[in-house]
């Protein structure tokens, strides 16, 4: 067992990477942390008085921590791959499952936790001001972030499921840019989501024709029994393809990102 994970290893790893992680992401953290309060001043700046809801906060505070999660990889592990910084991490004495699990222990549990906490404590600092539109503190129950995170058809798993294929992707195609890893990765992913779209639109005809069959005809369509249908029916598929697709997603980027990184040529 040894020879793929020993403690004393990976901890030295660990050590290395938190060096690394404030040398090359600390800046960049720093600024999206700061990222939410942009807003204050905006806000301030248009109307003193005028009063930004908590929600809103919550919102975008989220939105900031699923961009850290989402950038980490490339910003932090960007160099496995170049000429110059590569074969330093390569030679680095330890397994390549032990830097793996540091690799995801940083992107994906220390940036998330790191940049909610920064975030939570500058709108905290920003809420005790007499001045500004934060007239109420993030965790306070009269705030409709309360109901919004206990309501029924919150899924939070699946919101953390999604920023982890994401966090994956990035890590996978980290492995394979050399040059503008994050400018590529977003581009290539609106390619392939726009072709997606023009598949399913290619395909909307055929879902028209079984929603048809599925009432009738399409004079007996009825709006309401129909959406009492996708909430019985159809909602429920969505969620679970959704959830299986981000799995599946995650496990193939990770390993085959996992498998790029062992056989690093350069």
């Amino acid at each position: 067992m040894k020879d793929i994970f020993d403690f004393s290893r990976f901890k030295k790893v660990l050590v290395r990477d938190y060096y690394e992680y404030i040398h090359r992401f600390g800046i960049v953290m720093l600024i999206i942390m700061l990222l939410p309060s942009l807003i204050w001043l905006l806000c301030f700046a248009i109307d003193r008085n005028l009063e930004i809801p908590v929600l809103a906060r919550n919102i975008v505070i989220s939105s900031v921590a699923q961009l850290s999660t989402i950038l980490a990889p490339s910003w932090l592990y960007g160099y496995i791959n170049m000429k110059k910084d590569g074969p330093y991490f390569a030679s680095y004495p330890a397994t390549y499952f032990e830097k793996f699990l540091s690799i995801l222990l940083y992107t994906v549990v220390v940036t998330p936790i790191v940049c909610l906490a920064g975030c939570f404590l500058i709108d905290t600092l920003l809420s005790l001001l007499p001045i500004g539109g934060y007239f109420e503190f993030l965790w306070q129950s009269s705030s409709q972030y309360n109901w919004h995170i206990t309501a029924p058809d919150t899924n939070i798993g699946n919101f953390i499921l999604g920023i982890v294929s994401y966090s994956a992707l990035m890590f996978f195609t980290t492995t394979i840019f050399k040059r503008h890893k994050i400018l590529k990765t977003f581009g290539w992913s609106i390619i392939i989501g726009f072709a997606a779209i023009i598949i399913f639109f290619t395909l909307l005809p055929l879902i028209a024709s079984a929603i048809a069959n599925a009432f009738g005809t399409i004079e007996n369509f009825d709006p309401k029994i129909f959406g009492e249908y996708f909430v019985e029916r159809l909602s429920p598929l969505v969620k679970n393809f959704y959830t299986i697709w981000s799995i599946i997603k995650t496990v193939v980027f990770y390993t085959w990102g996992y498998y790029r990184m062992k056989r690093m040529r350069f």
